[in-house]
């Protein structure tokens, strides 16, 4: 599973480029059960400090 909506989404969470509205993230199903979950995180100070004041 990939492209989780922005507005669930941790505040360090990385904004896709391509689509804004998601984020860089991917969950790993096994049978139905989610085993393994990556995020991409954001790095950049600037836009750090703006998601947690968008929460």
């Amino acid at each position: 599973m990939t492209e989780f909506p922005r507005h669930d989404a941790k505040f360090y969470h990385h904004q896709n480029k391509e689509n804004p509205e998601v984020t860089d993230r991917a969950d790993m199903l096994f049978r139905g059960v989610e085993i393994i979950t990556l995020t991409q995180r954001e790095v950049n100070y600037d836009k750090l400090v703006k998601q947690i004041k968008d929460q």
